[in-house]
């Protein structure tokens, strides 16, 4: 066959290369940037393992702190993790709201401890030293933002959340949290940007048939420092997941409330001397005055003691423990 003719002025053109090996990949550095999608929410069940046991224990310990406050038994569960922006938790929360929120060095940033502003008029009310409260399930919710008064009143939950929260941490590390103020605005809180992502612990609080929601917010980039130890804890020595029906009868236990007697002495009168009673009257008992007491838990005979006086109060020490009655 004929050879095509080759044009002299034409450019020369370049004899296709052999393909060469591509580079191996690099792996990521150890420090390499995270991303983070901004703008789903994603529940956090089983992937931060680490989150789900200080959200467990923060629930024991703070579920003591509330029964102490509101001098009533009541129960705090866990309900959910999960991540969402900071604009959707603003959106969420209904109004009025109380955040408590801290510092958590060595930790950059800090949390909130969220409370619903209905259970918080309801603890202003016992910090005043008010009747035993009453929570209704019915009832309206609070229609009015708190007062500066009350907000210094409920100032005192401060240390004993504080006190919670480095209980919470301890397997995970050793905080210092430190309370910075209430807010009852989330976006004054400034805990985080409004596109950021944090962590949105949910809680139900359980008084009676009164259910009240809880939660905790955690910045992305407060926890970051600690993401993979978070990642990788699954059990922590001591601490029992709150996952079967006993052990939750067990963890209340300590919480439930007791009637104690202590029983001055006893004597017997006729209906005729007990109309005659007036006051000034003194009755003769069947204890002796330098005898020992015995103090009753429900109804039952448990200790030996004497009474004892300090300032205006009276009090009871313990000298022994009596030993319970074989039963039939």
């Amino acid at each position: 066959m004929a050879q095509p003719a080759q044009n002299p002025d034409a450019d020369p053109v370049e004899e296709p290369m052999a393909a060469s090996p591509l580079p191996e990949a690099v792996p990521d550095a150890p420090d390499a940037i995270q991303s983070y999608d901004l703008t789903q929410s994603r529940n956090l069940s089983g992937g931060m393992p680490g989150l789900e046991i200080i959200g467990e224990r923060f629930a024991m310990g703070f579920r003591r702190t509330l029964a102490s406050a509101l001098r009533l038994t009541c129960d705090i569960q866990p309900v959910s993790v999960e991540l969402i922006t900071f604009r959707d938790f603003i959106m969420q929360v209904p109004r009025p709201t109380g955040l408590f929120v801290f510092q958590l060095p060595p930790l950059p940033g800090g949390c909130a401890v969220v409370f619903d502003g209905q259970l918080l008029i309801s603890l202003v009310d016992a910090l005043c030293g008010g009747p035993e409260v009453v929570f209704d399930p019915e009832a309206p919710a609070l229609a009015r933002d708190l007062t500066r008064i009350e907000l210094q009143l409920l100032g005192r939950l401060a240390a004993p959340i504080k006190r919670d929260l480095t209980h919470a941490w301890e397997p995970i590390m050793d905080l210092e949290p430190d309370f910075n103020q209430i807010v009852i605005r989330p976006e004054l809180s400034r805990l985080a940007d409004e596109p950021e992502t944090v962590v949105f612990a949910v809680f139900e609080l359980a008084i009676g048939e009164f259910r009240s929601p809880l939660a905790m917010i955690l910045p992305m980039a407060t926890i970051e420092p600690v993401r993979s130890r978070l990642m990788r804890v699954s059990q922590v020595p001591g601490h029992v997941r709150n996952s079967q029906p006993g052990q939750r009868l067990v963890e209340h236990i300590p919480d439930i409330p007791l009637v104690l007697d202590i029983e001055l002495g006893r004597t017997r009168i006729d209906v005729q001397t007990l109309l005659s009673l007036k006051e000034g009257d003194v009755i003769r008992l069947n204890n002796r005055s330098d005898g020992p007491l015995v103090a009753s838990v429900e109804g039952q005979p448990k200790f030996r003691g004497s009474p004892e006086a300090e300032g205006s109060t009276m009090n009871f020490r313990i000298l022994e423990r009596m030993l319970e009655e074989p039963r039939d």
